[in-house]
């Protein structure tokens, strides 16, 4: 695992944050994703993906309630295509008042085609070390899967920044939930990074499978780093499992998670559900 994002100029990746999912963007998706920016000294590229699905599906006989404002009647394409094009230009403002607030260079550009296609197209274009941000909350099934299958699909990326609907963006530490040793000195580095744009406190939740593997993983974090200033090892859970992992996270309120793809924290089986129940903005690693 590779905790790392191109820095403005490097022309070897930056932070795609995607837009175009036709829903409002969640604030703390993109304050993460600006915050996110900083930490690596990247800039900020909003792709927004036309989605040809939607005009072969207007264009269809039997559509007749497709409405951006939930109108009754069938909407002609020339008006969804004016909605898209106000919908494009309004998320991209969003993201280029963001970046522009806190300092960050932004680009946008417009891609066509399926999202998951289009996001490996734009990654590969500057990879490898891009970092992905969706603006939409996680908030449904359909929008976990396409999370889902950009996380084991698009190539050239090096972590997703993703929100539930309870998302916030607020102040506190840098939560790390470390589960295994192999990813435990990558993702500490990348979560020293993001606590120092801020100067947040860097939390470490260690996450075993049981009280054995506990007590290996908080051993091998002390002998392996040490405890640096601002970094705090925390003690297990008292309750185990990957709600008491989740629970444990929101007792401690932070500014931002780290966790592994497929472990406890984020299991990749349940990605929404698990997103649902944080309260903070999660910077998802392979």
């Amino acid at each position: 695992m590779i905790a790392h994002a191109a820095e403005a100029g490097e022309d070897r990746g930056r932070i795609v944050v995607r837009l175009g999912a036709m829903v409002p963007s969640s604030r703390a998706a993109l304050e993460a994703a600006v915050h996110v920016a900083r930490a690596f000294n990247s800039e900020i590229e909003g792709i927004y993906i036309e989605d040809p699905g939607l005009e072969a599906a207007v264009a269809h006989d039997r559509v007749r309630f497709l409405s951006l404002a939930g109108g009754p009647n069938r909407l002609p394409r020339p008006r969804l295509a004016s909605g898209l094009a106000h919908f494009a230009t309004a998320a991209n403002r969003e993201v280029a008042q963001a970046a522009a607030a806190a300092g960050v260079a932004f680009k946008s550009q417009i891609v066509r085609g399926e999202v998951i296609e289009a996001l490996s197209a734009a990654c590969a274009e500057r990879g490898p070390w891009n970092i992905v941000a969706f603006t939409e909350a996680i908030s449904t099934p359909g929008r976990a899967e396409v999370l889902n299958a950009a996380l084991t699909r698009v190539w050239g990326t090096t972590a997703f920044v993703a929100s539930g609907p309870s998302a916030v963006w607020r102040a506190g530490p840098i939560v790390a939930v470390i589960e295994d040793i192999e990813r435990m000195t990558g993702m500490v580095r990348a979560a020293q990074r993001l606590a120092a744009v801020s100067r947040d406190e860097v939390l470490l939740l260690p996450a075993g499978e049981d009280a054995i593997a506990q007590d290996w993983l908080d051993s091998e974090i002390r002998l392996t780093l040490g405890l640096a200033a601002g970094t705090t090892l925390l003690p297990r859970p008292v309750h185990g499992g990957a709600a008491g992992i989740r629970s444990e996270i929101e007792r401690l309120s932070p500014r931002m998670v780290l966790a592994r793809y497929g472990g406890q924290a984020i299991a990749a089986d349940g990605t929404a559900s698990a997103l649902a129940e944080l309260s903070a903005p999660v910077f998802i690693l392979h």
